[in-house]
């Protein structure tokens, strides 16, 4: 088959941006596997071996800035807790009566992790704190990062083919015509 209009750039351009929304709805659907996990308490550790971990608390303090850290059982001498990284999303949940927003979120948990938040001005802290182990979050995010690429290079690939055909057929024309 070959491409007798230009539509076929357009053809390659569509391909390539309805992957990168879909590979975007795909995902930012791993937000709802956070959503749907339940949470406890962040005192305990937590066995997230293979799995993502979420961080939420129960009284946003945006003015206190709360840093929460990470450490894992067996605790070696000398271990510095891990930093984690703030929330790339504001997202609320409700379990058992209680509204958690998430503060912070842990990408590849580790079995034994024991989460600690701190306000940085060391004052009294009367917000609780809880983790939520997510199974399934990276998964659902590489599905969605893989559709945007694939369709991508789909896309260029057509827009490559497209360009190579036309050229030809146009080739083809002026050696007839001479």
């Amino acid at each position: 088959m070959r491409p007798r209009s230009p539509l076929w750039y357009l053809a390659a351009l569509f391909l390539a941006l309805g992957a990168w929304v879909i590979g975007a709805v795909v995902a930012a659907g791993a937000w709802d596997i956070v959503r749907d996990a339940g949470v406890s308490s962040s005192t305990a550790p937590v066995d997230a071996a293979d799995r993502s971990v979420a961080i939420f608390t129960d009284v946003v303090q945006p003015e206190r800035r709360v840093t929460c850290s990470y450490t894992v059982a067996p605790a070696k001498k000398g271990a510095k807790p891990q930093a984690i990284e703030p929330a790339p999303i504001d997202l609320t949940i409700a379990d058992d009566g209680t509204e958690w927003y998430l503060i912070g979120f842990v990408l590849d948990g580790k079995d034994g992790m024991t989460v600690a938040c701190t306000p940085r001005d060391k004052r009294t802290d009367n917000a609780s704190y809880a983790v939520s182990a997510v199974d399934g979050f990276s998964q659902r995010a590489n599905v969605g990062n893989g559709i945007a690429i694939l369709g991508t290079v789909a896309g260029i690939g057509l827009g490559i083919w497209t360009f190579i055909n036309r050229r030809r057929r146009l080739q083809e024309a002026d050696d007839a015509s001479a």
